[in-house]
């Protein structure tokens, strides 16, 4: 996905997220974390495809849902709300169909990787909102459930190759693996959520 797509999904995961937890994001880390991927040379140099960064996503989810100050100072609310940002970014791509299909940009694939991202990118545009799906919560903040839930999602979602398919999977599944962070954070540190509105 293109910048541009990542910002308009980082609103719309922002909201979804707003709207299932009643938490806030502190949404210009959030979205500033949705785009540094694609800017930030150690960031750009990772693999944004499954195969490759699967795992580093995982641990990253797991470290993220291990962070109990997230509640309690804003500098660790603002980091929190990147790096979340971060991890939105590699899911997103992983559920956009040049991704998943592993259309390399140094392979054969790559003018058609850039045709099809610049097509969604143009849907996205027009795009303030995307259809709740009705995905499982994760049920464990564990490396082998997380892993699971992630393949069998993107298992799902390449049953139809659509741009709004993209968008939509991508903002359901972020806005899911949010909510088990936030979730996990809370119950494993006494319930001391924090709303920073």
């Amino acid at each position: 996905m293109v910048i541009n797509t990542h910002r308009v999904l980082s609103t719309i995961i922002y909201d979804k997220t707003y709207e299932n937890l009643n938490f806030r994001l502190e949404f210009n880390y959030f979205l500033w974390g949705n785009i540094k991927p694609d800017v930030i040379p150690n960031l750009v140099i990772k693999s944004h495809y499954k195969a490759e960064s699967l795992d580093l996503v995982i641990n990253e989810i797991l470290k993220l849902s291990k962070t109990p100050d997230v509640f309690q100072n804003l500098k660790a609310y603002y980091a929190f709300s990147e790096k979340i940002g971060v991890i939105c970014h590699f899911l997103s791509d992983f559920f956009c169909m040049p991704h998943n299909k592993q259309w390399f940009l140094n392979s054969s694939k790559m003018l058609s990787h850039l045709k099809y991202e610049n097509k969604l990118n143009k849907m996205a545009q027009n795009t303030q909102s995307l259809p709740e799906l009705s995905l499982a919560s994760v049920d464990k903040m564990e490396s082998e459930t997380l892993k699971s839930y992630i393949e069998t999602n993107i298992e799902e979602y390449s049953l139809k190759e659509d741009y709004r398919n993209d968008m939509i999977y991508a903002s359901n599944i972020c806005a899911k693996i949010i909510e088990a962070v936030v979730l996990s954070i809370n119950k494993e540190h006494s319930n001391k959520i924090m709303q920073i509105a």
